[in-house]
């Protein structure tokens, strides 16, 4: 059953992965991270494998600031809205392998929105954004970890598209109960 695409907001921490990961198991989504080509370019650079770049990520400084020069860098010529576009069209490398009639079938979640272009590009093509509040201890000026939350851009968001952004206060959230919000949110959205 073709379900809406959907994708997650949230500070590092709030719960985007815990909750992709619902949407993967139960629903058979197929995840996407928009950072993925950064990531790539970290582990290949660090020798590092994806499960360790996603453990040392939060605890080594060094890391994150790289992540965030080689996400600079490729934003410089446009590559995180290049990548958003081709996430859509489904003509992106993660889906390179897929027929047609697959792509056609196939239920979409992207777990690593951090911006408010970011999400007005899928809000545009009809996805669904779920945000996550849960504040985390985020300590870094970069433009990806400042949060839509405080700045007032998720209030724009949810005016002009209120029927496609969803607010979860997740903050004292046990992981069963986010499941359940999440899973309220996608089996009550029209599409």
């Amino acid at each position: 059953m073709l379900r809406p695409n959907v994708f997650f907001y949230g500070m590092s921490g709030s719960g985007k992965d815990t909750g992709s990961d619902f949407l993967k198991n139960i629903y058979k989504y197929r995840k996407v991270r928009i950072a993925d080509t950064i990531k790539r370019i970290i582990c290949e650079k660090e020798n590092l494998t994806m499960d360790e770049l996603e453990v040392q990520k939060r605890t080594n400084p060094y890391l994150r600031e790289l992540h965030h020069d080689v996400g600079d860098y490729l934003d410089s010529m446009n590559g995180t809205m290049n990548r958003i576009g081709q996430i859509i069209k489904l003509t992106s490398l993660d889906f390179q392998y897929f027929t047609d009639e697959e792509k056609e079938s196939m239920n979409i979640f992207v777990c690593d929105v951090r911006e408010k272009k970011e999400a007005e590009e899928f809000l545009k093509d009809g996805w669904i954004g779920i945000c996550l509040s849960r504040k985390t201890s985020e300590t870094s000026n970069h433009r990806t970890d400042i949060s839509m939350f405080d700045n007032g851009q998720l209030d724009e968001l949810k005016e002009k598209y209120p029927d496609q952004v969803y607010v979860v206060d997740n903050q004292d959230y046990s992981p069963y109960k986010l499941k359940q919000e999440i899973l309220h949110i996608i089996n009550n959205t029209e599409f």
